[in-house]
């Protein structure tokens, strides 16, 4: 096998673990694809935090307000990622 080619391969190794060792046993390509599958909601966070989101000048006093402000910034996030 050429250089090239062994360094492609060792350069395109990607580790996953995981601790579902007892409840089913998932296939590698289950694993990544659950991993990749974070990308959405983390894109999303990462737009709940952006500094043209008002979420960083938002003053709440209530319990209850914060738990409605929490509720209508998740279905903001909701919205933002089936958008």
């Amino acid at each position: 096998m050429p250089a090239i080619e062994r360094l492609k391969k060792r350069a395109g190794r990607f580790v996953l673990a995981t601790n579902d060792l007892e409840k089913k046993r998932l296939s590698s390509e289950d694993i990544l694809k659950k991993y990749k599958g974070q990308q959405a909601p983390e894109r999303g966070f990462s737009f709940l935090k952006d500094p043209g989101f008002f979420a960083d000048s938002v003053f709440l006093k209530s319990p209850h307000r914060i738990e409605v402000m929490a509720m209508l910034m998740g279905l903001c996030l909701l919205v933002y990622t089936r958008g």
